[in-house]
This record gives C-alpha cells, sequence and structure tokens, in this order.
C-alpha cells in the first residue's frame, strides 16, 4: 500500500510539472514574433549598382518550406530580357529572430524561351520583437544549366507581414 501510493504520488508530480512545462512553453511561443506567413518585400540590390528594386511576396511555412514570388519578367538583367518561375525552397532558425533562407527559381530568356539555368537566392534575415519588421541582406546566384555561376549581386531585403 506504502509503495503504490508513492508510485501514485510520483505518476501525479511527473504529470503536473509535465502540464506545467507545457503550458509555459505554449504561452511564450504563442506570443513570440513568428516568421511563419506571407509577407510583403522590399528588395534593393546594391551590388552591382544599377539593378531596379523590385517588390517580392514570400511565404514561410510551419514546416520550413518557403515560396517566394516576384514580378516574371526580369529587366533588364546583364543577359537579356528573363522570365522567372516561382521560387521554391527551404528556411530554417539560426538563433533568436535570425534565420537563413535558400530558395531557387527557373529562369528563360523571354525573346527564345530557352532555359538560361537558375537564380540561386539566399537571405539571412531578423525578424524584430514585434514581429512586424524581417530585414536582412540577399545574395543571388544565377548559374547556367550545368551550375556554374555567372552573376552574383547583393542587396537588402525588408519585409512586412501581408
Amino acid at each position: 500500500m506504502k509503495n503504490r501510493r508513492k508510485t501514485l504520488l510520483s505518476w501525479v508530480a511527473i504529470t503536473l510539472v509535465t502540464l506545467a512545462l507545457i503550458a509555459t512553453s505554449g504561452f511564450s511561443q504563442g506570443n513570440a514574433p513568428q516568421l511563419v506567413g506571407s509577407w510583403k518585400a522590399a528588395v534593393t540590390a546594391t551590388s552591382p549598382p544599377g539593378l531596379t528594386p523590385f517588390t517580392d511576396l514570400v511565404t514561410f511555412t510551419s514546416d520550413g518550406t518557403v515560396i517566394e514570388s516576384r514580378r516574371l519578367l526580369a529587366t533588364p538583367t546583364p543577359f537579356g530580357n528573363l522570365l522567372e518561375t516561382t521560387g521554391h525552397g527551404a528556411w530554417h532558425r539560426t538563433g533568436a529572430g535570425q534565420f537563413d533562407v535558400h530558395f531557387l527559381f527557373v529562369l528563360q530568356n523571354a525573346t527564345t524561351g530557352a532555359e538560361v539555368g537558375t537564380d540561386n537566392v539566399h537571405l539571412s534575415l531578423t525578424l524584430d520583437s514585434t514581429g512586424s519588421i524581417l530585414s536582412g541582406t540577399f545574395e543571388s546566384t544565377v548559374k547556367d544549366t550545368s551550375g556554374n555561376p555567372l552573376f552574383t549581386a547583393n542587396g537588402t531585403y525588408v519585409a512586412a507581414p501581408i
């Protein structure tokens, strides 16, 4: 009887501690700024100079997938007028409010339709404490159909939730 009571009290204590941890964890995560969702961004190249800034739409899913859309016609580019598909990739948290994002687009010549290669984008982003500004830098590397780098641009990325 004494052992049974000790076992029961142990299980009750474990259950209470577990419930307290779950409740605390849910509360803190529920009130923390979230990356998951859709954002509208301003993308501005700083290197090389002269590239046209553009608006970007990006959605971060809870499973770490990212889907990015921008203007379909990219012009002017060092490769002439290009058409781009929607970008697909992945994101992960690197620290408190810090995120690493990678995605790519398939590129084709807007006149001939010939495949040019891919635009491989890397974002290093920080989410502010209110969850209303996502900012950081980008690196975009265009690669040919064999995966050889042809061109790289760098710049700033600033987004707000949609």
